[in-house]
Order: structure tokens, then C-alpha cells, then sequence
């Protein structure tokens, strides 16, 4: 794995895959190239955003309702 200087491209697509592919961090991890470590600093929240998790409850609420 290489340092990066701007990860919020990889991080926005690690997101969009937890949340709405569900896909596993492990999974994420590997697809992306980045270390599980990173994946769980980043599905935590950062500054003040919500969890990953919490957004994975929303987006299937909001999907369940809409069908």
C-alpha cells in the first residue's frame, strides 16, 4: 500500500460500498487497496459525520419504505 495525499476520492467510494452495496470492511479493504484499520477509522465517522453503520440503518429504512 502506498501513502496517498488525497484519500477522500477512496474514501466516499469505501462508503458508498458499506452503505449501499453492503459489502464487508474486510472486502472494502481488499478491493480498495487500503488497510482494515483504515476502513474502521473511516466507518467510525469522522468530524462529527455519522457512523457508517448508521447510514447503512437509514439507507435500508429509506429502501424499505420506498418499495
Amino acid at each position: 500500500m502506498t501513502k496517498r495525499v488525497n484519500n477522500e476520492p477512496i474514501r466516499a467510494m469505501a462508503e458508498r460500498m458499506f452503505v449501499e452495496d453492503g459489502m464487508t470492511a474486510k472486502a472494502i479493504a481488499n478491493a480498495l487497496d487500503v488497510s482494515e484499520q483504515t476502513i474502521g477509522r473511516w466507518r467510525k465517522g469522522i468530524q462529527g459525520d455519522i457512523s457508517w453503520d448508521d447510514k447503512k440503518t437509514q439507507f435500508l429504512v429509506e429502501k424499505k419504505i420506498c418499495s
